[in-house]
């Protein structure tokens, strides 16, 4: 099924997502864990995708994605209670697929 019939258009503006750092997912200097950063892309998918109307569609398995490639580029740590910027922009929409951007702000 095209990535249209199901809602999805490319769009212009990034979603943005604001998660806190929790004390459990830092480190005893309350910095957060290295693996950390890759979970809260993948709460940010989740929450892009409901945010869009299509995580019914995930749920029932009309849509699917896979995460093909990840790099991490650390530049300053997060800290316990920091409030994090996530935005996702989808950069290119095919009719198998998307590529989406990802970044985190602190």
């Amino acid at each position: 099924m095209p990535p249209s019939d199901l809602g999805l258009e490319l769009t212009t503006a990034p979603f943005r997502y604001y998660l806190r750092v929790r004390y459990i997912e830092c480190d005893a200097q309350k910095v957060v864990f290295n693996s950390r950063y890759s979970e809260y892309v993948d709460v940010s998918i989740n929450e892009f995708l409901r945010a869009t109307g299509v995580l019914p569609e995930f749920l029932e398995g009309r849509l699917d994605f896979q995460l093909v490639k990840q790099t991490v580029e650390w530049k300053a740590p997060a800290r316990f209670d920091q409030v994090l910027e996530l935005s996702i922009a989808t950069v290119r929409l095919g009719a198998a697929g998307r590529v989406i951007d990802h970044a985190a702000f602190l």
